[in-house]
This record gives structure tokens, C-alpha cells and sequence, in this order.
């Protein structure tokens, strides 16, 4: 095996070697370099000025007694990286306080070999010593000899995982990781034979992070933001890790070291299946000692109350947002969670897992944005330039099926597939007003056409208008902490199986924290049952939210309104009516009933034009998708009128700024 090859000192030759050995060959049949003509000359010259002829020269003069050739002779690093240039070519932007080398274009290496050759070398050869000594520190391995092994451990190789470290869109530093290849690990039979247990470590859904800060508005509760130094090593191993609990890896590449020996982790690496699960149960030890208790269904979002003052608590792996509104309580407890673990006070909540969050406590506003990862993506596709839109797509926009080209090029498909990726992100964490378009590209992914890359081109002009949008909450005085929200459905909308569409928003102190924008699983017959299915499923994101809310202290007395535009689906939630009709629906979608006869959920009528989560179920014209998106933003207020009734009600916070006028 290339990996066991590995660990005993066979390399697999480089082009560099390949070349001496032919050479070599050559040279031993009587082959030899002879120029004819001065025209032939000519010819041979120009040739010379190839990379591959420059190589096999160097290569034949290291056969003569010269210099071998050595890697970091190379000065390009081009078609090296991991990933592409994510500010196109020639975008070479660097400011006073960057280190030697570094612009807004430099990618990061994929190898040890390219960093060394890069234009950061120097940054990564110190990262690099850092990472290995805070290692050695912390304990995380100790070196034994290969021969005192057991036939059945196994030695896995490592490696040196690099990342340039931007915040805000700028320079924050080198970032160096080392990482064990846990590909090669295996989960456990039943017989026991594997390399770990469990790999399943939580993380807290988007809604909770949003969640939090939308309380955090409306309370003028402090943020902190903290993150935890190499989280996985500061875990202890389970014990199911490794044979017998012993897990061994080799030196790294770059990293000098006698093969006679290899290390023995004594805790999780980066890298292991296992090390977010080990990082986890040690975080969560230490919180629940702590008197931290978990809230609703999240196993890594906590809330604990210390001297009458409740903290709230989520953590992304090592990166946790805490919030109180009484600082010094706050204060005391990050003193402790720092010194349990090794890590860093970031100061007040600013950017997090690639969200920009400003916040004006004293006008009670909390915007929250990607806008520096928007601008990475439209340069990165080469969009920043181009001439914007007003719409995600145009309207009344129907992708098919019978657009794919079921043998895309590789790097039509390879940029189609990286656009809707992109875009997945924005859309899981700041931005509502896509998801109705991601929903429809990410469906042609495997086999997208060119009708489907247009649509793409479409959504990244619309971006390009749009890069710096936010969302907001607002402190007020109506709706405090109270959820409600738009539920509504495209009925048929899908061209290819006749499916409806689901789309629904869940707002909260002005601002949206909950949103989707799917396609339906089954057929549904009617425009009524396509609504009480979408209902359905904005009811269960319901039931989860108000059990967050209720365990941060937060609790929903009130039944949570959800506006809905189709009477019948109103009236079939309330009462067995139209059963003629209904009585073929899954018993899965009579949820949303059981929720209205609970007092949990309300559905209210609403006229369609006022339908805000339209704009998530189809493409709609300019004017009402932009009205849409500011309401949905929390850009401006929700003025509705109910269908029966002639006065206007406005149901969210009031908004400074806003004068609100009774027409009734």
C-alpha cells in the first residue's frame, strides 16, 4: 500500500528522478546531443526556453557533478493551489501592516512543497515551528520506536494543512495546522476491528446562532466572542480511538525527524474522525460543571444563570458567542472557560464563522452580513465588474431537466458546481432573498447546462448589486422575543416532477432568523394541500425554536402566528374540513393541525401581495421582490392587512426612522 510504502522510506519518484533515470538509460545506449545546422540550432535554442527542457538540463547536470536540482528553484507557484485565485488575476491589493509577499491574490499551498516556494515562505516555516512546539507543549504525542510496535498498529502519515487567515478581508495571519490522513481510518465492526468508535460531534444550526443575537438586540445583552487555541488537542482521546487505545502517526513532510521512530498521540489530532467528538465531550464536561445546561434540541448551546444574571452560550467547534447583559458576570465566566482551555478574547462579537456583526447598542440595531465573502466570490468568478440586476433571476424563471448536458466539461462543470456551492453558504447564514434561486441550481448540479449557467450568471450579477446586504434586528416595543413569521407555497412550480415548492420565514426582534426554500417530497393535488404541507413544515421549525426560546428563558406563551395566503389551508388546520379533498394527504402533514388545536401554531389569513415568503417560492418582478426583501431583512416594518378587514396592523418592533400611519 502507497501509505505503508510511505512509512519505510519509499518515495514515489518525482518527474525530476524520472528524467535522470531516462537520461541515464539514454546515455548508456550511445545516445548523445548533436546540433546540425545553424537553423537547427536555432530550433533547439527556442526549445530551451521550456520549463520541462530547462528541468532535464539541470537534471543532466546534476548527473555531471553540478547542483541537483532542488524545488525551491521554482519562482511560479501557478496551477499549485488548493483553490482558485479568489480575487482573479492581477488583483494585487495589500495594505502597510501585511507581511513581505502577501496581496489579496495570494492563495493558499496545497503542500508542503508550495509553501515552500511561495512568496510567504518565511510566514509558513514560523507557523509551521509554532504549530509543532505548541504540540510538544500541550503534550499531544510522544516519539517511540517503530520496532517496539505491535503486528497490528497501524502508522498513519501526516501532513502540514496551510490557510491564510483573513478577518474582515484582511490579513489576520498564517495559519498552519498539522493533520493526520484519517481518511484511512476506519470505523469499527462489531468485531472491533477499526480505528475509532464514533466520529458524530454537534454543531448549533445557523437559527440558533441567529437566535441569540436577535435576543441579544432586543435585551442589550454584551457579546463576546472567544476562541479556543488548537481546540482538538485540548481534548482527551475516547476510548475507543486506535488499537487498544494507541493511535501512532508519522513525522510530517518538511518536519525533520529520525525514521527510526514515530509519535504516539496521547490526544485527538486534527485530522482523526474522532477529534471533534473528543473536543466536544471534554467542552461539555467542563460546561455542564460549570451548571450549564443544553436548550431544546442543540447539544452545543447552553445557558446557565449565575447570581440572577443568565449567560447565553454557542459554540462552533472552538469558536464560542457568549452573551449577558451583565458584564461583569460575563467577564467572570469567559476568566474561567480561558482558563480551563488555552485560547483567545477576540473582544466584543465582530466576525464570526465568516459573518460580519455590527452592533449599535445604543440605537438597539444588530446588522449582520457576509459581505467581504460575498466580494470574494464575485471576484473569484469574475463578477466584481460586471453590470449588476434587480432579481436573483428573471421572471417567471423555469429551470428543466431538459436544459442538462449529461457531459458537461470538466471546468464548466467543475465552476457551476462552485457557484452553487457559494451561494449555499450565503444563503445558509445571512441571505433569505437567494434561497429560492439556490434551491433551483443546486438541482442541476450533476448535470448542469447551459441554460442553468446562465441562471448562475444571473444570481451573481444580482449579488454583485446586493454584495453588502444585511440583516437587521431592531430593539422595540412591540413583539418582544416573540416568533412569527410567512409560510407559503408554489403549487406545480417544479417543471420536472410537478412537485410544489415550500418557502417560509420565521422572524424575531425585527429581523429573520429562520428560513427555507425547498422543493416538496410528493405530488400534491391541490393548491390547498401544497400550502398544508408547506405549513407543515414550517410548524416543526416552530416547535424547535420555541423549545430554544423556552430553555434560554424566553418561553412562547402566546400560539406563534404564521401568515398564510390560502383560506382553505387556514380552515383544514382548524377543522377536519374538505375532506373529500384532504383525506389522501400524509398523516406526517396533519402535524400542523395537531400544533393549531395546541395553541402552539396559528395560521392567520393574509392578502398575497403582502406574502413576504413568495419571494421565496418563485421568481417574482423587481417591485414586489425588492419590497419583499426589505421587509424580510428587517429593512422596514410589516404593515398587513387581514383579509375581512379593512385596518392596518403592524405586528413587528417599532422602527426609528418610521412613522406609522393608521388608513383605517
Amino acid at each position: 500500500h502507497a501509505k505503508t510504502l510511505h512509512d519505510i522510506g519509499v518515495r514515489q519518484m518525482s518527474d525530476t528522478d524520472t528524467t535522470r533515470v531516462l537520461l541515464a538509460h539514454a546515455a548508456h545506449r550511445g545516445s548523445h546531443w548533436s546540433y546540425g545546422t545553424d537553423h537547427r540550432f536555432d530550433a533547439q535554442r527556442n526549445v530551451l526556453a521550456s520549463s520541462k527542457t530547462k528541468k532535464m538540463l539541470s537534471s543532466l547536470t546534476s548527473m555531471g557533478g553540478g547542483t541537483f536540482f532542488d524545488a525551491t528553484q521554482i519562482d511560479s507557484v501557478d496551477d499549485e493551489t488548493s483553490e482558485r485565485n479568489p480575487y482573479c488575476e492581477g488583483f494585487n491589493v495589500r495594505a502597510a501592516s501585511d507581511p513581505d509577499g502577501y496581496t489579496r491574490a495570494t492563495p493558499d499551498p496545497k503542500h508542503h512543497g508550495q509553501a515552500m516556494r511561495s512568496s510567504l515562505r518565511v510566514e509558513w516555516i514560523k507557523s509551521q515551528a509554532l504549530e509543532m512546539q505548541g504540540l510538544w507543549t500541550r503534550g499531544v504525542f510522544k516519539k517511540v520506536l517503530r520496532t517496539s510496535l505491535a503486528p497490528q498498529d497501524r502508522v498513519f502519515s501526516s501532513r502540514f494543512h496551510y490557510k491564510i487567515k483573513r478577518k474582515g478581508g484582511e490579513f489576520d495571519k498564517c495559519k498552519v495546522r498539522l493533520v493526520v490522513q484519517g481518511q484511512h481510518m476506519k470505523r469499527k465492526n462489531a468485531d472491533g476491528i477499526g480505528d475509532y468508535d464514533d466520529a458524530f460531534s454537534p454543531v448549533p444550526a445557523a437559527s440558533g446562532f441567529r437566535t441569540i443575537l436577535s435576543l441579544a438586540t432586543q435585551l442589550d445583552m454584551f457579546t463576546d466572542h472567544v476562541d479556543i487555541s488548537q481546540a482538538f488537542v485540548q481534548g482527551e482521546l475516547l476510548p475507543g480511538d486506535g488499537n487498544n487505545g494507541k493511535v501512532f502517526i508519522s513525522a510530517p513532510p518538511g518536519y525533520e525527524e529520525d525514521p527510526l521512530y514515530v509519535y504516539r498521540l496521547l490526544k485527538p489530532l486534527y485530522g482523526m474522525p474522532s477529534a471533534a467528538r473528543a473536543w466536544h465531550t471534554t467542552m461539555s464536561a467542563f460546561l455542564k460543571r460549570e451548571g450549564c445546561e443544553t436548550v431544546g434540541f442543540e447539544k452545543s448551546m447552553w445557558q446557565v444563570t449565575i447570581d440572577g444574571h443568565r449567560i447565553l452560550l454557542g459554540a462552533h467547534i472552538d469558536d464560542f458567542v457568549l452573551a449577558c447583559t451583565h458584564r461583569p458576570t460575563l467577564d467572570a465566566f469567559r476568566l474561567r472557560l480561558l482558563d480551563a482551555f488555552e485560547g483567545t478574547y477576540e473582544g466584543p462579537l465582530e466576525h464570526y464563522l465568516g459573518c460580519e456583526i455590527a452592533r449599535d447598542m445604543t440605537a438597539g440595531t444588530t446588522q449582520l452580513s457576509q459581505k467581504h465573502y460575498a466580494e470574494e466570490v464575485l471576484r473569484t468568478y469574475g463578477y466584481w465588474d460586471t453590470p449588476p440586476r434587480l432579481t436573483p433571476m428573471k421572471p417567471n424563471t423555469r429551470l428543466s431537466k431538459d436544459d442538462c448536458d449529461m457531459s458537461p466539461k470538466p471546468d464548466f462543470h467543475k465552476r457551476y458546481r462552485g457557484i452553487v456551492g457559494s451561494l449555499g453558504y450565503l444563503v445558509t447564514m445571512t441571505r433569505p432573498d437567494l434561497a429560492w434561486s439556490y434551491s433551483e441550481l443546486s438541482k442541476y448540479v450533476q448535470f448542469p447546462g447551459q441554460a442553468h449557467m446562465d441562471a448562475a450568471d444571473h444570481v451573481l450579477r444580482y449579488l454583485r448589486d446586493t454584495w453588502d446586504e444585511t440583516i437587521t434586528y431592531t430593539r422595540g416595543t412591540r413583539r418582544i422575543n416573540e416568533l412569527w413569521g410567512w409560510v407559503d407555497a408554489d403549487w406545480a412550480g417544479d417543471t420536472d416532477t410537478r412537485r410544489s415548492h415550500t418557502g417560509y420565514i420565521l422572524m424575531m426582534n425585527g429581523g429573520p432568523i429562520s428560513w427555507k426554500s425547498r422543493r416538496q417530497d410528493n405530488v400534491s393535488l391541490s393548491t390547498s394541500e401544497a400550502e398544508f404541507v408547506a405549513a407543515s413544515q414550517a410548524a416543526q421549525e416552530v416547535v424547535y425554536l420555541r423549545e430554544t426560546l423556552k430553555d434560554f428563558g424566553y418561553e412562547q406563551h402566546a400560539a406563534t402566528e404564521i401568515y398564510e395566503d390560502n383560506l382553505a389551508c387556514i380552515a383544514m388546520s382548524e377543522n377536519p374540513v374538505r375532506r373529500k379533498f384532504s383525506r389522501h394527504i400524509d398523516i406526517r402533514r396533519y402535524f400542523i393541525r395537531e400544533l393549531v388545536k395546541a395553541g402552539i401554531v396559528k395560521l392567520i389569513p393574509l392578502r398575497t401581495h403582502k406574502m413576504v415568503a413568495d419571494a421565496l417560492t418563485k421568481s417574482l418582478p423587481s417591485p414586489a421582490f425588492i419590497a419583499h426583501r426589505k421587509v424580510m431583512l428587517g429593512h422596514v416594518p410589516f404593515a398587513l392587512k387581514f383579509l375581512g378587514s379593512c385596518r392596518d396592523y403592524i405586528p413587528d418592533v417599532a422602527v426609528r426612522g418610521f412613522k406609522f400611519v393608521n388608513h383605517a
